[in-house]
């Protein structure tokens, strides 16, 4: 490192409010003599960094006894202030990078743990190690660091911090945080259009609010060429990412094909850009099911949701006689719009609860805790008298259904407002998790997320590392088709299940019927947008999930074969 600055001390007013082992305040003398302070902390998800092993050696003070190759701590006379020897090696702008960094991320964060997390931790054990001196003993004396290779080990050290009270409380950086952020509103980056193959090339299934709309592509264009790329001499495997990889490259893209209702010619040129995407999809599937894809439970969701069955109503009348609400691969969302969902299809039904930490930092929250004689509050989920539709439900789950989609899927299914169908349970996560703001200003929105409640179903209670049980459990498509499903489970340090609760049989099977080679049956259907009146022919043989779905609103099955479950006997 370079020349070593003279002694600088800076204090802070609130320094003398409250001090732990691990608040510097700074300054640098020779080899280096720091000064610590307290405040409180945040949190946010995980920045990679490379560490470094720091030699402590060279202790020089002018009042601190120097121990042998030892960092010394004594408290300032009249002061809440450490007083710390330093390392030698370490230059003055470090130190004051590495003092306001670990304040920024790292104090603040672990007093906001202290203060939410569901476990009520104490804040000195859940700093433990995560000192300012920790942090310094990283650093290797024979390089300089700059300010943002600093701030990446403090980011690092913080999701270490928060990783250690359970798996989903996390530090999430900048660029992280954005991502989620444009996700949370429905943004992406694309052309904005949803493809499947076809012999000819490639064919628009479906036309987000964004840069192909605007030029004029609609659902069932066929796509034959790219860039002047014939897209038919691809393998079908292959088109389709072919697409996605161009887009990727920001630059201006001409698309031929054949327009789909007048079946000419057409030439568009399209940059992908900024994608408001739609959260839900409904389809009216075999005339008489309106099929509900619900990606996530993101703003807005809980609107288009309800539009959706209104609308199919609306246009269908006594035609339309189930709805399937499919949440596979939906990993959550919003609480607020999953109880908006729920209230939507329920009727004065009694349903769940979010038990969540009581915030100590507030003397109401505190005076609250001290009349229940707890620390925990329930927050229940509301279902007002009345719902949008009486129709029966059926809800499509998979191993990738979590979190919002366990909360709607499981009230559901323990208030008998709809059939849980499935390969396997679903995902298995019950913990609600808040976000914190732990950024500089607007332009750091690097946030924590904090795990601050339980969700607990009306009559199963937790379902956390269990997950939701279908009622009707689809056999596999092939052999080990399941096998390496993924669950909360199967991460380490998960919140425990309050509840106590395990896992429990699903009380009926669903295998489809086969064809002599045992080969899935091929059953073609019509598949109508309700909203664009786009009607497309959909094989639902390859969709056995779908299709025990469909067959279970029957009294005899046409496509399944749907019994009791006689699950093994355990050994």
């Amino acid at each position: 490192m370079a020349k070593q600055h003279r002694l600088t001390t800076w204090f802070n007013s609130r320094a003398k409010s409250r001090i732990t082992k691990g608040h510097i305040i700074g300054a640098v003398a020779g080899t280096a003599l720091a000064i610590a302070f307290e405040f409180g902390g945040g949190v946010y998800d995980a920045a990679t960094s490379e560490t470094h092993n720091f030699l402590a050696d060279n202790l020089i003070t002018t009042t601190v006894p120097a121990p042998s190759a030892a960092l010394v701590a004594s408290q300032a006379p009249d002061s809440d202030v450490f007083i710390f020897g330093g390392f030698a090696g370490l230059e003055q702008n470090e130190l004051d990078f590495v003092v306001s960094e670990h304040y920024q991320r790292i104090e603040r964060t672990a007093q906001i743990a202290a203060n939410y997390h569901y476990d009520v931790p104490k804040y000195e054990d859940v700093i433990q190690g995560h000192d300012v001196v920790d942090i310094v003993r990283q650093l290797a004396p024979e390089k300089s660091y700059t300010h943002d290779e600093i701030k990446a080990l403090v980011e690092t050290s913080a999701n270490k911090m928060l990783k250690a009270l359970d798996y989903r409380s996390m530090y999430i950086n900048h660029n992280t945080a954005k991502r989620w952020n444009d996700s949370d509103n429905n943004i992406s980056h694309s052309f904005g259009i949803n493809l499947a193959p076809h012999p000819k090339g490639i064919i628009v299934d479906f036309v987000e609010d964004g840069p192909a709309r605007k030029v004029g592509l609609q659902q069932g264009d066929i796509i034959t060429h790219i860039n002047n790329e014939d897209l038919s001499v691809l393998p079908p495997y292959q088109r389709i990412p072919y697409t996605r990889d161009i887009g990727r490259t920001g630059e201006a893209t001409t698309f031929k094909g054949v327009k789909h209702k007048t079946d000419t010619p057409y030439s568009f040129e399209i940059t992908a850009g900024e994608v408001k995407t739609t959260p839900v999809r409904a389809q009216i599937v075999n005339e008489s099911s309106l099929l509900i894809k619900l990606s996530s439970f993101s703003h807005s969701s809980n609107a288009t949701f309800r539009n959706a069955i209104i609308t199919a109503q609306d246009k269908y009348g006594d035609k339309l006689e189930n709805i399937i609400i499919d949440l596979r691969d939906n990993g959550g969302g919003f609480v607020y719009a999953v109880n908006d969902m729920l209230d939507d299809v329920t009727d004065g039904d009694t349903l769940g609860y979010i038990q969540t930490r009581i915030n100590t930092d507030s003397l109401f929250s505190q005076a609250y805790a001290a009349f229940q004689g707890k620390d925990h509050y329930e927050d229940h989920i509301d279902s007002t008298a009345g719902q949008i539709t009486a129709l029966p439900i059926r809800v499509l789950i998979d191993d990738d259904s979590a979190s919002a989609s366990e909360i709607f899927a499981g009230n559901l299914q323990d208030v008998g407002r709809a059939q849980i169908i499935g390969k396997t349970a679903s995902f298995g996560k019950a913990t609600m998790q808040r976000p914190f703001d732990i950024g500089y200003n607007k332009d750091d929105l690097s946030k924590i997320k904090i795990t601050m409640g339980a969700v607990f179903l009306p009559q199963s209670g937790s379902y956390q590392g269990i997950g939701i049980q279908p009622d009707i459990l689809v056999t596999p498509d092939f052999e080990g088709q399941t096998d390496h499903a993924y669950f909360e489970k199967d991460n380490d340090n998960i919140l425990r299940n309050p509840s106590g609760t395990s896992a429990k049989a699903s009380p009926f099977t669903c295998s489809p019927h086969r064809q002599d080679d045992d080969s899935l049956k091929q059953i073609w259907v019509e598949n109508t947008d309700i909203y664009s009146g786009y009607t497309k022919k959909f094989n639902i043989g390859a969709d056995t999930d779908l299709l025990c779905a469909i067959d279970s609103f029957n009294e005899e099955t046409m496509y399944t074969t749907i019994k009791e479950n006689s699950p093994k006997p355990s050994v």
